[in-house]
């Protein structure tokens, strides 16, 4: 089991935490619907410090919209999950807004996945929320998180990081939002206070990779998924597949937690051999299918 006292730990975790989001450009708008159920848009959620260094989903966005009409929105690139489900909810109005749409359909990853539940539940968005598809959220925290937050040594790199997502230095929100991903957090206050809302489709998405999964996990993921593994079992390099389950669980992808979005940003140092554009059309056409 490695113990998590290093310093070069720390920068390998919060490095593999920033490349977790989503796109940034709202996609073009087409005929609105208002059936009871059916053609809903895509509303895309990115996970934890987009922005700054990196720029995920940009192909993944574009081939969607094909598929359904598809919007992203950045919200904050770190923040308590309350902050950023809130900005979710304004953004969820502003598609419904402007396409006369009565829902959408979430697909959210990592901790966008916590920020759609706080906003269907707290702020009681159920009503204008389909489906909430998941993609390797941490629904009962990550033991990274937990890590992070109970120890000083990683305080240098929260100012780094903090700056490469463009908080200009400032790290008390990066630690907000390392907090709020944490076990502890989310199993003993977040879950209790955000119980399912019976007007919204629950799917959810897991992980995994490294040694028996068939992938090569990345260096940069690799002390992660040593640590999780011990403690958790199967993962991605950032979240337990047990963690990841939530609603219809649809399934586990043989991926790690950096392929789960397109990091265009990256390209030629961190791709590999996961199809993720095909992952997430899957997932839009399987709403279609059911006629979301």
């Amino acid at each position: 089991m490695i113990i998590w006292k290093s310093t070069t730990a720390g920068l390998i975790v919060l490095l593999s935490l920033t490349l977790s989001c989503s796109p940034k450009k709202k996609s073009s708008i087409v005929d609105p619907t208002n059936d009871t159920k059916g053609a809903y848009p895509i509303v895309l959620q990115h996970g934890l410090m987009d922005g700054g260094l990196v720029t995920p989903f940009k192909n993944i966005q574009i081939e969607l919209n094909k598929l359904r009409p598809t919007f992203s929105y950045e919200v904050s690139p770190a923040d308590h999950i309350a902050v950023r489900g809130k900005e979710l909810a304004a953004n969820i109005d502003k598609v419904l807004a402007s396409t006369g749409a009565a829902k959408v359909n979430i697909i959210a990853l990592s901790m966008g996945g916590l920020d759609a539940r706080y906003a269907i539940s707290t702020l009681k968005y159920g009503n204008r929320v389909a489906t909430l598809t998941t993609v390797s959220t941490p629904h009962r925290g990550t033991p990274i998180a937990d890590q992070v937050t109970n120890q000083k040594a990683f305080s240098p790199f929260l100012s780094i990081f903090s700056s490469l997502a463009g908080l200009t230095g400032d790290n008390v929100k990066l630690k907000n939002a390392i907090a709020d991903l944490s076990e502890e957090y989310v199993t003993k206050t977040f879950n209790p206070q955000n119980l399912d809302d019976s007007q919204v489709k629950y799917q959810s998405w897991g992980a995994i990779s490294g040694i028996g999964s068939g992938d090569s996990i990345k260096a940069v993921l690799l002390p992660g998924w040593s640590y999780i593994k011990d403690i958790r079992g199967p993962n991605d390099g950032l979240v337990p597949v047990s963690s990841a389950k939530w609603g219809t669980f649809k399934g586990t992808i043989v991926a790690d937690h950096i392929d789960l979005s397109d990091h265009s940003t990256f390209d030629g140092l961190f791709n590999g051999k996961f199809d993720a554009i095909g992952f997430y059309k899957k997932i839009v056409a399987d709403l279609v299918s059911q006629s979301y």
